[in-house]
Order: structure tokens, then sequence, then C-alpha cells
């Protein structure tokens, strides 16, 4: 997060998916692509999935879907607003980050303390500006049913069986909502499947993609 410019607007669903179909179509002129999202990436694969149909040839959403309760859209806010904080050093950044995501392995803890921070004046803050991911967050709110329900081309949605992100509830309605498409549980993970279970992902995408195109 951080390293793209940060205009005052644009973090809705329309203006990430539509940045999607703009980078298909730099790198794949004439083509399509298979879309692969975790988190707000799965939301904008669902989008554009179902606004550039003539761009996307499949999806494969991870971690999030619709169906996702208030609740844990307020817990999700509280600590996406609560990152945005200093550090004296990046030993502190990287053990507030093993606390906040303490299922993740070790690497992917360093790789986002060196990634995601940046020093300054004697302090470690985000790149990540913090109004823009204030108002990405809430723009996560909004209805993913109606773009999911008009999607046409094949897709895969896959949960973290530990996710508290995308519950089982959430997971089943989605199921009802779309039973056409494929759903995948993966076991010893949390909402940070591609991080936890790296391989398993790979397999799943190679597999989904072997399949559909």
């Amino acid at each position: 997060h951080g390293r793209s410019d940060k205009p005052a607007t644009g973090y809705s669903a329309s203006d990430y998916s539509s940045d999607v179909a703009r980078l298909i179509e730099t790198r794949a002129p004439g083509g399509r692509a298979v879309i692969v999202g975790h988190s707000l990436g799965s939301r904008n694969a669902i989008v554009a999935a179902s606004t550039f149909p003539q761009l996307v040839s499949g999806f494969v959403g991870i971690d999030f879907t619709p169906f996702i309760e208030d609740d844990v859209f307020d817990s999700l806010e509280q600590r996406v607003t609560g990152g945005s904080r200093s550090f004296e050093s990046l030993d502190d950044v990287e053990g507030y980050l093993a606390e906040r995501y303490p299922a993740i392995p070790r690497d992917a803890i360093v790789r986002r303390a060196r990634n995601g921070f940046v020093e300054k004046d004697g302090l470690f803050r985000p790149l990540a500006d913090p109004l823009a991911m204030a108002q990405t967050v809430q723009g996560l709110r909004e209805n993913l049913a109606p773009a999911l329900s008009e999607v046409e081309v094949p897709g895969l949605l896959v949960r973290g069986v530990n996710s508290v992100l995308v519950t089982a509830a959430a997971f089943e309605s989605t199921k009802n909502l779309r039973p056409d498409l494929e759903f995948a549980l993966v076991e010893g993970a949390d909402h940070y499947v591609p991080e936890e279970k790296p391989v398993e992902i790979a397999r799943l995408v190679h597999d989904f993609v072997n399949r559909t195109t």
C-alpha cells in the first residue's frame, strides 16, 4: 500500500475496477485476463468482471464476498484507521505487525515492514495515505451482491477457514446467490490466505485457469 498516487478522491468500487480495466487494456490490448485478487482485490475483481466482461475471462476472489456483516466492517475500519501511527524503529514496526497479524509467517511480517513503511524525521510511518485508506474501507461497505449477480464469466471464491472477515454465514449466503460459481475453503488460514498458504493458493489459481481458459 502507498506507492501509487494519492488523489483526494477516487476510492470507490467503480474507481478501483476502472483502474483494473485500464491495466488490462494497457498490458493486454485486444485481449482478456483472469483477475486474481485478495481482500480489496477480490472486491475489485468481482466488480471488474461484472462491469467489463469484454476484458475479463474469469476471476479468483480470495476472502472477500458479499454479505459481510456490519459489525465485521466496523472492526475492520477501527483496525485500518488505527494503523496510521509512527514507530521509532523497523523492529517496532515488525512487533506491531506481528501482533496485528499473528498467523502470517515471519517473512511476510518483514516484507510488510520494509515495503510498507518509510522513515522520515527519525520515525517510521506507513506509506499508505490515511485519508485514502479511510475512503477505501468505507467503500468496502458497498453492496457487492448486485455485481456478483451480474457476473457472466467463470469465477472461484476462496475463504480461509479461520477468517473473521468472511464468516461462514457470509460465504454460505454467497454460495446460495451464485451456486454456479466455484468455491474453495483453505484449512489453517484466516483472512491472509495468500501469505499463510501460498502453495495452496497457487494450486487453486493454476487449476482454475487451466479449467476455464
